[in-house]
Order: structure tokens, then C-alpha cells, then sequence
């Protein structure tokens, strides 16, 4: 089953095969863990990264998701520094939340797209 989350495009890397995204609306999506499936909230603005075929690669992360994920590698938390989507998530948290603070950045033109969440 995948659900789709309506986003808007902020920017693109690696020429289109990356798009930084922020969620349209709030909503629910399932996430896969070690310990199984999760539904976990999140809100219109939080951030997400996917792939050219408009697949979800990490995401929706808020701000407060991404500190709490970098809290915790930097505490030492193994399976926050092992999860192999950690760097991405920082990383698209890192590139998305810093347009909040640069007024040069321009506003999204592009209507939201709907980006799909596999397994969700």
C-alpha cells in the first residue's frame, strides 16, 4: 500500500534525482522500525527528500525531529548513529530549515505534488 503526501518543491539535487519538499498539509504516515510499524504525525512545513519518481527517500522531519535525531548520535545513541538515513535526514533538515533564516531564498512557484510513501 502507499500513501501520497501532498508537498511543495523548495529545491532539487544530484540534476532532478533529489527534491527537497516541505509538506502541504498535516497528516499520518506509517514508518518501518526495528521494532515494527509506527504511525507518526506530522505537520504542514515539515521537511522531506525524494526521489526523481517522486518517492519518498526521508521524511517528514520536523526541526524538533532533527535536533532530537542529533541529540541522540551525539550522545552516542548506536541506532540513531548507525540508521543508514541519518545523514540524509540531517542533511535535508540542514538544507530545508535554513531557508526559513535566508530571506534571499525565493518562494516556492511550483503547485504541490504529491509524493508517495512505499509500505506507508
Amino acid at each position: 500500500m502507499t500513501k501520497e503526501i501532498q508537498a511543495f518543491g523548495i529545491d532539487s539535487y544530484r540534476r532532478g534525482m533529489r527534491n527537497l519538499m516541505y509538506a502541504a498539509a498535516p497528516g499520518i504516515t506509517k514508518v518501518i522500525t526495528k521494532d515494527g510499524t509506527v504511525d507518526v504525525p506530522f505537520a504542514a512545513g515539515d521537511l522531506l527528500l525524494s526521489d526523481e519518481h517522486g518517492r519518498v527517500i526521508v521524511g517528514p522531519v520536523s526541526l524538533v525531529g532533527a535536533v532530537d535525531l542529533a541529540e541522540r548520535i551525539l550522545e552516542g545513541d548506536q541506532r540513531a548513529f548507525t540508521d543508514p538515513l541519518a545523514l540524509l535526514t540531517l542533511a535535508t533538515a540542514i538544507a530545508g530549515f535554513r531557508i526559513e533564516n535566508d530571506p534571499a531564498e525565493p518562494e516556492p512557484v511550483e503547485p504541490a505534488a504529491a509524493v508517495s510513501v512505499p509500505g506507508a
